[in-house]
Parts: structure tokens; C-alpha cells; sequence
């Protein structure tokens, strides 16, 4: 059987745990415009960070999905409760 290529746009058979291209740009958007000092944060506190750093439309458009009255631990946790493919721990 030949070997599939990894990390091609829009497949989930990409490097990062069935992550496409798009969610792992995104998720790094996303990680960007947050400091690790934000976390544990809520959704209230994501957001205030990512405004204060001039997130993009897209990125608090992302960010405005968490669920109110959850704290999160980590970019991951955030993404999970967004709707994205996050790595699992090896």
C-alpha cells in the first residue's frame, strides 16, 4: 500500500491528530492573539484578550462559540468547546 502524504489542505490525514490545515492555521491564529496568562480563562476573558491583541473578525467569530460559564485550561480545551480537532496527548 502506498503511503498518504500528510498535511494537504482539507484532509484529515494531516501531522496533527485528523487536524486539516485550516483548523491547525486557525487554532494558531487563535493561540497568537491569547497569552498563556490568559489561561484558565472563560469566554469573557478569551475574548477581552484577543480584543486587546486586535484579533481578526474570524479569530473572535471562533471565540464567540465557547460556551458561557466554562473555564478553560488551554488553547486545546478552548478549540475542543469551538469545534475543532485538537491533538490528543501520545
Amino acid at each position: 500500500m502506498g503511503c498518504v502524504k500528510s498535511g494537504r489542505q482539507g484532509h484529515r490525514n494531516g501531522p496533527r491528530g485528523g487536524m486539516t490545515q485550516e483548523e491547525i492555521d486557525l487554532r494558531a491564529q487563535i493561540a497568537a492573539t491569547l497569552d498563556r496568562h490568559t489561561f484558565p480563562g472563560d469566554r469573557a476573558a478569551l475574548l477581552a484578550t484577543a480584543e486587546e491583541h486586535f484579533a481578526d473578525d474570524r479569530v473572535l467569530a471562533w471565540l464567540r462559540r465557547l460556551p458561557e460559564g466554562e473555564t478553560f485550561r488551554n488553547v486545546q480545551e478552548a478549540g475542543r468547546a469551538m469545534g475543532l480537532h485538537v491533538e490528543e496527548p501520545r
